[in-house]
């Protein structure tokens, strides 16, 4: 097996601003990049834009995904929802698609939205009228460290922290 004959899969991560950890592979055939004469620049713009159009992202309410597997009655909605990609892998990057949490607030009538790292796979969206207290966040990033500990993989890890996107400044931050 020749072990060096891996082409570069480039996968957009969450900016460093965030702190999220980015699971980028890194493996390149030949000098790809040199290979097919392109900048690095170009290649991440191709590859954000090509994730958009091949891999569109789903906005589900979690009792929809819930209720599909354990049917029962339910009460009120739960104002939990989950992104992903079509294909429901390596989807928590679609919170960074073009627009899409302004739009998904938009039509939730809210200005903010607390997003639950739930694993590489998905992320929780939570919106909000308003931003919510420390002691809202610290709950829930309690409720984060536990199930990451307890019900994630380490592969599958994405982060510990909770995040808030604020609809008016187009920006995510650590909450």
């Amino acid at each position: 097996m020749d072990k060096a004959d891996f082409v570069e899969v480039l996968k957009k991560g969450v900016l460093e601003e965030t702190g999220l950890q980015s699971k980028i592979i890194k493996v390149q055939k030949n000098n790809g990049l040199e290979l097919w004469n392109v900048s690095q620049e170009d290649m991440t713009a191709h590859a954000e834009k090509n994730t958009e159009l091949l891999l569109p992202a789903e906005i589900t309410p979690l009792m929809d995904i819930v209720t599909k597997v354990l049917p029962m009655e339910t009460g009120e909605a739960m104002p939990l929802f989950v992104s992903t990609n079509n294909r429901k892998l390596f989807g928590a990057g679609t919170i960074l698609y073009h627009n899409l949490l302004s739009d998904f607030l938009k039509m939730q009538k809210s200005d903010y939205c607390i997003l639950l790292p739930s694993s590489i796979h998905e992320m929780l969206l939570m919106p909000c009228e308003s931003k919510p207290s420390k002691e809202e966040i610290r709950k829930l990033e309690k409720t984060v460290r536990t199930v990451n500990k307890e019900q994630v993989t380490r592969e599958e890890l994405l982060s510990d922290n909770v995040y808030l996107y604020d609809r008016e400044q187009d920006k995510i931050k650590i909450a």
